[in-house]
């Protein structure tokens, strides 16, 4: 990332003309923390939203060169280890100073609750202390468009999708009851 200007690490989908992509390095330890600060930061003033995908683990250092109004998401899984793990995140990014967390939990399936993992949504947000944005149900139709190099254009997390969307916005959207995610 240092030296290299927005214009030749940025670049726009051919369907999605509106929407730009930053990628990361490919290789392992590649990014120096001031100038991903630095590069972040220039992005920022030129975008209206910029969305980093940070790899999951608690090393903080690229988290603390995002700036003081970064809105944090943090995708888990619906296991019980990974939903503890999001409150680790979730009490890191306080320490650092960082307070606009929330929780998307991917892949979640009703049997969780079903089977007695979870009592209800309530108790996986309690164990991850972090406000809760949205949940994206295992879909077949997703990963199947994914695996064809295509945007799902309906199915129930679609649906999810649009409603966190909708949150991200502002709007009051409520959340299905768990059988219905």
């Amino acid at each position: 990332f240092c030296g290299e200007s927005v214009e030749n690490a940025v670049y726009s989908l051919p369907d999605h003309p509106n929407i730009f992509l930053l990628p990361a390095p490919s290789l392992r330890g590649g990014i120096e923390e001031e100038c991903f600060g630095d590069l972040i930061r220039e992005v920022a003033t030129r975008y209206d939203m910029v969305i980093a995908d940070f790899p999951a683990g608690i090393d903080m250092r690229l988290y603390k060169q995002m700036p003081d109004t970064t809105r944090f998401i943090t995708v888990t899984g619906p296991d019980p280890v990974s939903i503890r793990d999001a409150g680790v995140v979730a009490d890191r990014l306080l320490e650092i100073g960082k307070i606009h967390n929330r929780l998307i939990i991917n892949r979640f399936d009703y049997s969780y609750i079903k089977s007695g993992v979870y009592k209800c949504i309530d108790d996986i947000i309690d164990t991850s202390r972090i406000r809760l944005l949205g949940i994206v149900p295992t879909d077949i139709s997703l990963t199947l468009s994914q695996a064809k190099g295509k945007i799902a254009k309906k199915g129930r997390a679609v649906k999810a999708f649009s409603r966190i969307v909708k949150r991200l916005d502002g709007q009051d959207v409520p959340l299905p009851k768990a059988k219905r995610i």
